[in-house]
C-alpha cells in the first residue's frame, strides 16, 4: 500500500524513490530501512539509484522488486542476464516483453522452459526485427549485442541531460557511458572513454560547444558528433558543420527521434533535422500569406472557384488569427483541392495553398510534413527560387551534402540544381561553375540511381 497522507515520513520517501533527481545517498538510505515493497519497487525502477544499490533490488525476495529492476534503463547486462534465470517465470516473461532487453537475453528467453516467455520472446524479437530489419540483435558467441553504440552527452542543463539519458539509454542498441556539462568536461571524457557518438549542445560553459567539437574531431576523427540545440539560425549551422558536425538536431524535436538521429549518424550516415530543412526551404518561398492575397486568381463575377478560393483563403485567415491551427489545415486542405482541380497541379493558385499549408504544418512543429509540402510547392513552380539569396544557397548546398551522404541521391541531385538556378541568378560565375561540377559529378557518380 502507497504510504497516505496520515504518515508524512514514508509518503516524502515514496516522492524521493520515485524522483531521478533524489540525491544518490538518499535513496540508499532508503534502501537501507524501507521494508515497504511499493516503496522499494520505485527504488528499483529510478534511473537514478546506484549500481550497488540497484544490484541487491535485483535480488531481493519480493518479486514485483526485481520485475522493477528489468525496468530500470540503467540496470547492467550482468544484471539482466541473472534475471533472465531468475525462478519467477513473472521476471523472465517482464524481459521478455520489455523491448529495451538487450537482444542476447531477449535470444537466451527463447529457450526458457515456460512456454508463455519463450513465446513472449519471440514476440519480441519479431516485433524489433520489424523495426529495425532482419539483422536486429545478432547473437554472437560472446553473448554481446553486435554493433553496440557508446554514447556521450554533453547538456548544460541537468534536467535536460537526464531526460536524455533515461530515454536513450532504454534503448537497445545504446549505452550512455558519460553525461557531463561543460565542454573542457566534453572533451576530456571523449578522450578517455573514445565514444561512436557524442551529443552536443552549443551553448556550454567552459568551452563551447563547437570549439570542443572541433577538438574532439581533430584527436577522434571517427566518433561522430551531433549537435543538439534550440539554435537554427544560418550561423550556428554553418559552424557546426564547419566543425566537423555529423549531425543538427533541434531541441523542439521529438525525444523518441533523437535514438534515430543517433543510429543513423553512428551507422556513417547524416542527420539534418527536419525543423532546420523546413526552415531553410521556407526561405525558397515566395512570402504567401495566410490571409490569402496571392491566392486570388480572378474577382468572383468572372469565375466562381476564385471566389470558391478567395472565402476558403479568408476563412483560413481567420481561424489561423484564432489560433485553430488544426482547423485551418482542414480548409487549406479544402482549398488546394479546389485549386487543383480548376487550374492545375502545377498552377500558382495550388502552389500558394501548398505554401500555406506548409506555413500552417511549420507553426504546428509538423516539420517533416511541412518540408514535404515545401519541396513540392518549389518542385511544381521552380521560379518561387527567385526570392533566394546568398545565404539560402549556402543552406541548400548543406541540404544537398546531408541528402548526398544518407545515400539519397535524387534528392541531393535537386538540391544541387536548385543552388544551381540561385548562383545562375545572381551571376556568381565562379560558383556556378562550382555548381555545374558538383552536379555533373553526382550524376555520372551515381548514374544507376538517377531518374
Amino acid at each position: 500500500m502507497i504510504p497516505g497522507p496520515s504518515s508524512p515520513g514514508p509518503k516524502l520517501q515514496y516522492f524521493q524513490a520515485n524522483d531521478p533527481s533524489t540525491p544518490v545517498q538518499e535513496l540508499r538510505s532508503i534502501a537501507t530501512t524501507s521494508s515497504c515493497k511499493v516503496l522499494l519497487s520505485s527504488l528499483a525502477s529510478n534511473v537514478n539509484t546506484p549500481m550497488d544499490t540497484l544490484e541487491i533490488l535485483s535480488r531481493h525476495d519480493e518479486t514485483a522488486v526485481r520485475m522493477s529492476v528489468v525496468d530500470n534503463p540503467s540496470a547492467s547486462k550482468e544484471m539482466l542476464e541473472e534475471l533472465a534465470l531468475d525462478e519467477h517465470p513473472d521476471v523472465r516473461f517482464a524481459l521478455a516483453e520489455n523491448h529495451n532487453t538487450p537482444a542476447h537475453i531477449l535470444y537466451m528467453l527463447l529457450d526458457d522452459e515456460n512456454p508463455y516467455v519463450a513465446m513472449r520472446a519471440e514476440t519480441t524479437l519479431e516485433r524489433l526485427k520489424t523495426a529495425f530489419g532482419p539483422d536486429f540483435g545478432t547473437a554472437t558467441d560472446t553473448g554481446e549485442e553486435t554493433n553496440l553504440i557508446t554514447l556521450l552527452i554533453a547538456e548544460d542543463n541537468e534536467f535536460v541531460r537526464s531526460l536524455i539519458k533515461r530515454s536513450l539509454n532504454s534503448h537497445h542498441r545504446i549505452l550512455v557511458v558519460s553525461d557531463v556539462g561543460d565542454g573542457k568536461s566534453t572533451v576530456s571524457d571523449a578522450l578517455k572513454h573514445q565514444p561512436r557518438v557524442v551529443l552536443m549542445d552549443i551553448g556550454m560553459p567552459v568551452i563551447d560547444g563547437v570549439a570542443a567539437t572541433r577538438m574532439i574531431k581533430e584527436t577522434l576523427p571517427d566518433t561522430r558528433v551531433i549537435m543538439v540545440t534550440a539554435r537554427e539560425e544560418a550561423e550556428d549551422i554553418n559552424n557546426a558543420f564547419e566543425a566537423g558536425a555529423d549531425g543538427y538536431y533541434l531541441k523542439t524535436s521529438s525525444l523518441s527521434e533523437l535514438a534515430q538521429a543517433v543510429v543513423t549518424v553512428a551507422d556513417g550516415k547524416k542527420w539534418l533535422d527536419p525543423g532546420i530543412s523546413s526552415t531553410i526551404l521556407r526561405k525558397c518561398l515566395s512570402r504567401t500569406s495566410v490571409s490569402g492575397t496571392e491566392m486570388k486568381a480572378s474577382t468572383p463575377e468572372e469565375d466562381k472557384t476564385s471566389l470558391a478560393l478567395e472565402i476558403l483563403s479568408y476563412e483560413t485567415e481567420r481561424l489561423f488569427n484564432a489560433n485553430k491551427i488544426s482547423e485551418a489545415l482542414a480548409v487549406c486542405k479544402a482549398g488546394l483541392a479546389v485549386a487543383i482541380a480548376q487550374y492545375g497541379r502545377d498552377s500558382k493558385e495550388a502552389v500558394a495553398q501548398l505554401a500555406t499549408l506548409a506555413e500552417l504544418h511549420y507553426i504546428k512543429e509538423d516539420y517533416r510534413s511541412s518540408e514535404s509540402l515545401m519541396l513540392q510547392a518549389i518542385r511544381n513552380r521552380e521560379d518561387l527560387l527567385s526570392n533566394a539569396d546568398t545565404e539560402t544557397d549556402h543552406l541548400i548546398n548543406f541540404l544537398g551534402k546531408m541528402s548526398e551522404a544518407a545515400g539519397n541521391y535524387q534528392q541531393a541531385e535537386l538540391y544541387y540544381s536548385w543552388s544551381l538556378r540561385i548562383r545562375e541568378r545572381l551571376g556568381e560565375v565562379e560558383k556556378v561553375d562550382e555548381a555545374k561540377d558538383k552536379l555533373s559529378s553526382l550524376i555520372a557518380e551515381h548514374h544507376d540511381t538517377q531518374v
